[in-house]
This record gives C-alpha cells, sequence and structure tokens, in this order.
C-alpha cells in the first residue's frame, strides 16, 4: 500500500511538471470606437467634453484625443452653447454657461462626418446633512487612522440617485473601491445614517476632507453600476468582460461606428472640513 501512494504520489508531481509546452495565444486587438466622457452641473463651470480613442487591451500608452470635432449643448428652452476645443480633444463651453435644476441638456456633436447625439437632465438638489469621522486602529484589512460616516435625508418621492465622491486634500479618490452610488427605491423618505466612504484607505490627522453628493439620473446610475460591475469582474463568477452601457448614439447608426463612455448631468451638493482630534463632525 505504501509503494501505491508512492506511485501515485509520483504520477501527480509529474503531471504538474511534465507539460511545458509553450503557448503562443493570438488576441485580436478589437475595434477603435469614439469614447465620450463629459458632466454637466449646477456649479460653475465651464463643462468639459473629452473626446478619446479606445485602444487595445495590451496598450498602456496615452488615449488618442479626437480633433476638430462641432459640439454644442442645447437645453429644454432650445439655448445653445457651442463648445470651443482649448486642448486636443477637450471641448469646453463658456465660463457663463450655467447648468440648472429641473432643466434637460441634449448634446449634439459632429465627429469625423458623422452626427451623435446624448440627453440628460439635473435632478432637484439634496442636500447632506453631516459627515463624522473618527480615529479607529488596525483591525483586519483595515489599516489605523480615520474613518467617515455620512448622513442626510432622502426626500419624498423615489425618483432620487446618488453619487458620493470623496476628496482627500483637494484631489479625487478616484480608483473603483471609492465608486459609491445609490438608489432611493428602497429608502424613500428615510434619513440615511452610518453610510461608510472609506474602508481600507483611511484618512489622517490634519487631512483636508470633502464629500459631494450628486442627484444623478437614473440613467446614470445604471451606467456607474455597470462600471462597478466591470471593474470587480474577478474570481470564481467572473462573467465576459463587456462595454459598459452609454447614452450616447449615432443619428445613423452603422456597424464599426458604435460609441462609449457618458454624458450626464446632477446637481451637486459639498461639504468641506479638516481631520482634527479623536472624532468630529463636518457641515
Amino acid at each position: 500500500m505504501e509503494n501505491l501512494k508512492y506511485i501515485i504520489y509520483s504520477l501527480v508531481l509529474g503531471s504538474f511538471f511534465s507539460c511545458e509546452d509553450v503557448i503562443d495565444v493570438k488576441l485580436e486587438e478589437g475595434r477603435t470606437l469614439l469614447a465620450v466622457d463629459g458632466w454637466i452641473d449646477d456649479q460653475p463651470g465651464p463643462y468639459t467634453v473629452t473626446l478619446t480613442q479606445t485602444q487595445g487591451y495590451f496598450d498602456n500608452s496615452e488615449f488618442a484625443p479626437v480633433t476638430g470635432g462641432v459640439l454644442k449643448i442645447i437645453d429644454g428652452d432650445g439655448n445653445v452653447e457651442n463648445l470651443t476645443e482649448n486642448q486636443p480633444g477637450k471641448y469646453q463651453t463658456s465660463p457663463e454657461f450655467l447648468g440648472q435644476v429641473g432643466k434637460s441638456y441634449r448634446l449634439e456633436m459632429l465627429v469625423n462626418g458623422e452626427e451623435y447625439y446624448a440627453e440628460t437632465a439635473i435632478q432637484r438638489q439634496v442636500v447632506i446633512d453631516s459627515i463624522t469621522y473618527e480615529y479607529k486602529e488596525k483591525s483586519g484589512d483595515d489599516n489605523s487612522g480615520y474613518y467617515l460616516n455620512y448622513f442626510g435625508w432622502d426626500p419624498e418621492g423615489i425618483g432620487d440617485n446618488y453619487r458620493l465622491k470623496l476628496y482627500r486634500n483637494g484631489q479625487l479618490l478616484n480608483q473603483p473601491k471609492n465608486l459609491i452610488y445609490e438608489t432611493d427605491e428602497w429608502i424613500d423618505g428615510n434619513y440615511i445614517h452610518d453610510l461608510q466612504l472609506n474602508w481600507d484607505d483611511p484618512f489622517q490627522e490634519g487631512d483636508s476632507v470633502m464629500v459631494e453628493g450628486l442627484n444623478i439620473t437614473k440613467d446614470a446610475y445604471y451606467f456607474f453600476a455597470e462600471l462597478s460591475e466591470q471593474t470587480d469582474n474577478g474570481g470564481m463568477f467572473a462573467v465576459p468582460p463587456s462595454n459598459v452601457r452609454t447614452n450616447i448614439f449615432n443619428k445613423n447608426p452603422k456597424p464599426g461606428l458604435e460609441v462609449v463612455g457618458y454624458f450626464g448631468g446632477s446637481s451637486n451638493y459639498a461639504v468641506k472640513g479638516v481631520i482634527s482630534g479623536e472624532k468630529g463632525v463636518i457641515k
């Protein structure tokens, strides 16, 4: 029996170390698509729409800007704002142009002879009540430092969808783990409390804090939900990657001319302060 165990053990080890053939997998680069990144809100502009080209998965170079486009934003009253290309691929509104709560907006683009459009709106503003912070010692995967929690009312009436943006010392925390979004479908009219904003990335004494609350459209909520799903797509239950939904369309759809990205709108409300003491409240 001992000899049999030894033979089986040897065969198993052999199966791990005998297969040394190198397989050269040829991967298709995929098509180059137009990528759009733009946002409008109720805070002073100017607002920027960025146009770039997608690139191959293994291409680590900078995204190529798409230049020479003609872009304009039309509000629900028919007023037209023409955008100016101030840098390659970056198109800006004038500083005087200001988004307004309750209005809809349509982005129209003429790019490389093709006409594209997107539509969004600016929802009612939702006020942040307060942000609390408290120092905690290292525990498990959480490092020592200050952890922040959100407090605020969700106004009555389903249709409010949120994104929370957290800034440290003026810099947006912009990793996939920092993407915080929520819908009021299950919390309509209730008080939101103790919503933790940072996990394994604590703040430190003296850090400045700003939390920006965006009331976004339902379509934008789904965009962020799919974006989060794709950036956290791994492990044994991973699904094949796919493009995240977009609200940008070609007026004359043609194969190979699909678009990726998003043009969104929101009302924004921010609170800011400085970390000081063991615990505190920022209003």
